[in-house]
């Protein structure tokens, strides 16, 4: 990833983001509607239902016991059916709901301190190399224009190096090439060689004439 690209894909995710964040809290104050909702449809029946209840029970209540005792027993399972009605509205959550957008914000979040490590990183390069080149431009340069000229000087002596590895190879003379032949060398004539052919034959040294 280059520097050019880090600021959209930044952007990007920044976008990821905002839609994830949009998305749970419509999700949480849609449950909260309901919830709300339900509360108080519950509440306007629990209330009709608990009068009714109450006079029913203080009534049957009142035949056997004095009538004090009738309205403390009334009073406690009235308190007993709260409790359970504030259970119930405790254990409703959005969590379950929400598993999948809060998965997308939490993916959001990590590419986007990724992101971020990556562009601070690039700056530190981007300036290091600033200031080297501030520091010393030759020095900065060199290295990149040495390496091309160097690969051609290299090409150019390989390729001599093949030509003239290709001529023939001189004659070998001297004790080498006597060594090639066994150490024998050809015989000289008896005779000297002569052009004429008039010319007359050589005496013998080993068989002088007789007069």
């Amino acid at each position: 990833m280059t520097l050019r690209q880090t600021p959209g894909k930044i952007s990007r995710t920044l976008t990821l983001l905002l839609r994830a964040e949009r998305l749970i809290a419509a999700r949480r104050v849609a449950v909260f509607r309901r919830q709300t909702g339900f509360m108080v449809f519950a509440g306007l029946f629990v209330a009709v239902a608990l009068v009714m209840t109450n006079v029913a029970a203080y009534q049957g209540l009142a035949t056997v016991m004095p009538t004090a005792w009738a309205a403390l027993f009334v009073a406690l399972g009235n308190l007993v059916l709260a409790g359970v009605m504030a259970f119930v509205a405790s254990r409703m959550s959005s969590e379950h709901e929400l598993s999948s957008a809060i998965e997308m914000r939490d993916m959001a979040y990590e590419e986007l301190e990724h992101e971020v490590d990556q562009l601070v990183e690039e700056f530190r390069g981007t300036a290091h190399d600033v200031r080297v080149f501030a520091r010393d431009p030759f020095g900065a340069i060199l290295p990149g224009v040495m390496g091309p000229i160097l690969s051609t000087l290299l090409a150019l002596l390989s390729g001599l190096g093949s030509k003239s590895a290709g001529h023939g190879a001189p004659e070998e003379t001297g004790p080498a090439a006597d060594a090639g032949t066994g150490g024998l060398q050809p015989a000289s004539p008896p005779y000297p060689k002569t052009d004429d052919p008039d010319a007359p034959f050589p005496e013998d040294p080993a068989n002088p004439p007789t007069a």
